[in-house]
């Protein structure tokens, strides 16, 4: 059997303690910057640097999210940020920012990179698109069921990373903007201000709509095993030690014990009842596991934590949150007059790091050094205990000094410095030979800096985007130069190929994808495939599964990146570029942000959309509000609305045709007098994105924006502009943290 590793959060060096001394295979963490947990502890550098050495040590792999949305100011310190872990020997780093991926790839082609479940991967298309990037492994939406898993396993062969436990985001991963358009503070930046955990009121009645219940897997240990998942990954780096220790030492126990005795597993009461007391919510279940949707996955009432036992705890601490062993070492030291010092170190490894994988037959790694050339001494000569005492002085490392054999001649002076350089730079050989073990041998590589210049976009566009048939005739009758259309119309029949033959003689007009692309959604890709037919001149995806099935599929028009594909920095805008031909910038951008984007950009700043009107989809659900209310009478023009405390009402869209929901915000964006700064920036494609708008409302819309873009206006004359109905300019001004 297989056997698949046990993957623990590590938000301090406590828990990474509790992690190693409870038995996981591996652990991920963050250093102080780039990852998507800002409010926990993280690690320096140096306390990060030794957990890579002492982990791998102890036979433990370390992987490093750098998985937050990465800025343009933000991305010059990016490579002198990982060199030295990468250095140090690194596992692996887990990414969400395409643009981070693709540095990564250049300056360290050795690292191995995974795809963190913020980038929303679905299934088949998006998974084969990131293993044709070079990906080693992904981390799948905890929304997929385990069947859906097993077809992207068995389909691309990737390494596969599932969440088995832990609290549960109610968006799929990486498409949450809620916290970020009410509080500022973004969810992908890692400082999600957790908007779902906060009661809302629909028909009526207030509950937590949003929250969704804690997982725990500790009874489908067998089931997640024989379906061939790779790596199981524990959620919680903002948690505490204990509760690592007692969850991977749980699941630990009954890894071991179905790998061993398949027959005999069985899950002991009285480990499950630890298990639910270990800072999770009052209720669990298995995610989506079996499960695609449903009321009782929610924690309606206030979601709380269970209390745990005292005693518990402080079995827990003393068992797990301990300093790991020291490993033992032997020094022979030789000192001669006008020759190098000669130093080899002996080390003990544990006995788990002898097997044949690592063609390790020793029991002991040995490594020789020179150092610098030893003098006579002009006043005391130094003694063999001298350089015994700075010799033994290991206490940072992840040794002890077992014995210490000093040969030197008489009258020598070695100055304790240099000692001290000696000492380190053994200690540096060992650690480099155990990396090599796992295979980590990073070359040096340089990074080459381009100069940017600004550019003034050549072409103006404006494409209108359409979720309604009166939607569609505004467009058609207006001065927009495309319309997209949701491809539900078509598939629904309400937007004809009799009507879309039409069209095409008066304007570009393309099929926006849906936002999620599942399993079930191959027969609804085959009428996809009928749209493509009609020869449409774009297709919009918001997705990588969305690309990754345009990409094989026959299509040979223009292919555009939509916001949720999340083109931060100039380096993610090139390298999707490669497979699209124009990217549309992400929606929590500010301005200044926006313009040095496209100054980073240059020339390739036409290859730029912005969104300058429409509600912003602040969550992308798996689970369905309708039915947890009542029932899903499948009528998706029919908005519900669900109420914060602020009084504001957020429209909540239902896709029966993919089973998921949209909840917007309760104000649509609007960057009219922004549009002298954009036209400035050399922006030239601007998309107005419409919901629940009426036909004459959006035709005023489009108008408005037309007359604007067209005028060349100044700053003066766009603040002036006014729409017959509220709106807000988004994060234009403030941003987001």
């Amino acid at each position: 059997m297989k056997k698949v590793e046990l993957l623990a959060p590590c938000g301090n060096y406590e828990s990474f303690l509790a992690a190693v001394n409870a038995g996981a295979d591996a652990v991920y963490l963050a250093g102080n910057k780039y990852g998507a947990r800002a409010y926990a502890d993280n690690f320096s550098e140096e306390t990060l640097i030794q957990v890579i050495h002492l982990a791998h040590l102890w036979d433990v792999k370390v992987y490093m999210t750098v998985n937050t949305l990465v800025k343009e100011e933000e991305f010059g310190e990016l490579y002198d940020y990982m060199n030295p872990y990468v250095s140090a020997g690194l596992d692996g780093a887990i990414i969400q920012d395409l643009g981070v991926f693709s540095f990564f790839q250049e300056t360290f082609p050795s690292l191995e990179l995974h795809a963190s479940t913020q980038m929303t991967i679905t299934g088949v298309y998006g998974a084969d698109y990131l293993k044709k990037k070079g990906c080693k492994r992904i981390v799948p939406s905890r929304e997929l069921s385990l069947h859906e898993i097993c077809e992207i396993k068995k389909r691309t062969n990737l390494e596969i990373e599932a969440f088995i436990h832990g609290a549960m985001c109610y968006c799929y991963s990486g498409k949450c903007l809620m916290s970020s358009f009410i509080g500022g503070r973004s969810g992908n930046r890692g400082r999600c201000a957790q908007p779902c955990r906060l009661p809302y009121r629909i028909q009526g009645k207030e509950q937590y709509y949003l929250s969704l219940k804690d997982m725990n897997t500790l009874l489908d240990i067998p089931r997640l095993i024989d379906a061939g998942i790779d790596s199981f990954k524990i959620e919680g780096r903002m948690k505490k030690p204990e509760y690592v220790a007692g969850v991977v030492s749980l699941y630990r126990k009954y890894i071991d014990l179905y790998q061993k005795n398949p027959k005999g597993f069985h899950v002991d009461e009285k480990d499950m009842e630890l298990l639910s007391q270990l800072y999770i919510r009052s209720e669990t279940g298995n995610g989506y596991y079996d499960k695609p949707r449903g009321r009782d996955m929610i924690t309606l009432s206030q979601p709380g934590y269970n209390g745990t036992d005292e005693k518990k705890l402080q079995f827990l601490r003393e068992k797990y949150l301990r300093e790991l062993p020291k490993i033992a070492v032997s020094l022979n030291i030789c000192l001669q007059k006008d020759k190098p010092i000669y130093g080899k170190i002996q080390v003990c490894m544990p006995s788990f790091f002898h097997n044949e994988k690592r063609n390790v037959t020793s029991e002991q790694i040995t490594c020789e050094l020179e150092g610098a050339v030893v003098g006579l001494a002009l006043n005391r000569a130094a003694t063999a205990e001298d350089i015994k005492k700075q010799m033994s002085k290991l206490g940072n490392t992840s040794f002890v000094l077992d014995k210490c054999d000093v040969q030197m001649e008489s009258d020598l002076f070695v100055p304790v410095k240099v000692l001290n350089e000696f000492r380190r730079a053994l200690i540096q050989k060992v650690y480099e030979k155990i990396n090599q073990f796992y295979g980590l041998d990073y070359p040096e590589v340089s990074v080459l800096e381009k100069e940017p210049e600004f550019h003034v976009g050549k072409s103006q566009e404006i494409i209108v985007s359409v979720m309604s048939r009166d939607q569609f005739h505004a467009a058609l009758i207006s001065e927009s130069d495309t319309v997209l259309i949701d491809s539900d119309l078509i598939y629904d029949g309400i937007i004809s190929s009799f009507e879309l033959k039409a069209l095409s003689e008066q304007k570009k007009w393309g099929i926006k994808l849906p936002e999620i692309i599942r399993l079930h959604d191959e027969k609804y890709l085959e009428k996809i495939n009928e749209m493509i037919a009609l020869k449409p001149d774009v297709i919009s995806c918001n997705s990588l599964d969305a690309l990754g099935y345009v990409k094989q599929s026959s299509f040979s028009g223009s292919v555009i990146g939509d916001a949720g594909l999340y083109a931060w920095n100039s380096r993610c805008v090139e390298y999707l570029c490669h497979d699209l031909d124009r990217v549309t910038l992400p929606l929590e951008l500010n301005s200044g942000e926006i313009r040095t984007v496209c100054k980073a950009l240059g020339d390739s700043v036409d290859h730029v959309d912005m969104v300058v009107y429409g509600k912003a989809p602040l969550m992308v659900t798996a689970n369905c509000l309708k039915l947890t209310t009542g029932k899903c009478n499948h009528n998706r023009q029919e908005l519900l609305f669900m109420k914060d405390r602020m009084g504001h009402d957020f429209s909540v869209y239902t896709n029966c045709n993919h089973c998921y929901n949209m909840i917007y915000n309760y104000l649509p964006t609007s960057l009219h007098d922004s549009i002298w700064m954009l036209l400035e920036d050399g922006i030239g494609h601007f998309r107005i994105d419409f919901t629940d708008e009426s036909g004459k409302d959006a035709a005023l819309v489009i108008q408005t924006f037309k007359d604007l873009i067209s005028s060349n206006p100044s700053r003066k004359h766009c603040e002036k502009v006014r729409l017959p109905f509220e709106v807000t300019n988004g994060h234009m001004r403030r941003g987001v943290q």
